[in-house]
C-alpha cells in the first residue's frame, strides 16, 4: 500500500474513466465505486484530489450510480466534491 502507487493507481483509473468503452466499465461499476469511495477515502491528498476526479468522470458515464455514490458519503466528502 505503498502512497505512490495507490496515487498512481488512481491515476490509472481516472485514465480508464475516460477513456474505456461504457460497456467495459459497465461489468466492473461495483469495483469501480469501491475504488473511487477507497480513494476518496486516502490519507493522501493527492490521491484524494484524483479520487475526486474519478468520481466526475464515474458520474459522467454512470449518473444515476454517481448520484446514488454521492448520496452515501458524509456530508464533508459531499461538500468537497461539490466545491
Amino acid at each position: 500500500k505503498n502512497a505512490t502507487q495507490r496515487c498512481r493507481c488512481t491515476q490509472i483509473l481516472l485514465l480508464a474513466l475516460q477513456t474505456y468503452p461504457t460497456a467495459v466499465l459497465e461489468k466492473q461499476g461495483d469495483a469501480l465505486e469501491a475504488a473511487i469511495k477507497q480513494s476518496l477515502d486516502d490519507a493522501r491528498e493527492d490521491v484524494r484530489a484524483y479520487g475526486r476526479r474519478c468520481f466526475w468522470a464515474f458520474r459522467d458515464v454512470f449518473e444515476e450510480r454517481g448520484a446514488r455514490l454521492h448520496a452515501r458519503l458524509d456530508v464533508a466528502k459531499q461538500r468537497l466534491l461539490d466545491n
